[in-house]
């Protein structure tokens, strides 16, 4: 997927590099979805729908990572949006804020190893679209964002094997939106 016009999934070999291969191909053409993975299966949830209006989505995909093919049909979020953040452990996929009908502070979750509607697991302390998300599989991190004017600076945190609303972890050094972030096995995000 991305920016609305492909329904493209691609994929490179991570320790071998190379060039990028066809995967298989989205239910839809989404962009500005949340998306991550427990090992064995690549999840994406929610997004923005070009082919609906509203353009919000409350889709969840997935594919198994090991072997291409088309992405199916999972469940539904509990809110409509696009541009939300990921969190994964490797048994549940925690989803948090994005724009709906307004900026959210809702965090949902899946269990990868079934399918099925997302459930409530709890709310961020404030509601924003484009915060980073990322995880060490014990906690998951979510940060920055923009809410309705400027952007935030608030880092929050999770335990993913367990509901309840976000706690303060600390704060950014520049309020931001719209990141990029990766982890290992101690977290992080840039």
């Amino acid at each position: 997927g991305g920016n609305g016009s492909t329904t493209n999934i691609s994929y490179f070999n991570i320790p071998t590099g190379g060039a990028v291969a066809d995967f298989g191909d989205m239910i839809g053409m989404f962009s500005e979805f949340g998306g991550v993975g427990d090992g064995a299966r690549i999840v994406t949830m929610g997004g923005y729908d070009n082919n609906k209006s509203p353009p919000r989505s409350d889709q969840i995909q997935y594919w198994a990572s090991a072997t291409t093919g088309n992405a199916l049909d999972f469940g539904n979020l509990t809110v409509a949006r696009y541009n939300a953040a990921g969190a994964s452990s490797n048994t549940r996929v925690c989803m948090a804020a994005g724009e709906g009908t307004s900026k959210t502070n809702v965090i949902d979750y899946i269990t990868t190893a079934s399918t099925g509607n997302a459930t409530d697991f709890g709310d961020l302390g404030y509601s924003v679209q484009g915060p980073a998300g990322t995880s060490n599989g014990t906690r998951g991190l979510f940060a920055g964002g923009e809410p309705s004017s400027g952007n935030e600076n608030f880092i929050e945190f999770i335990t993913i094997a367990s509901t309840g609303n976000a706690s303060n972890f600390g704060v950014l050094t520049v309020a931001r939106n719209s990141m990029s972030c990766g982890s290992d096995a101690h977290g992080g995000i840039s």
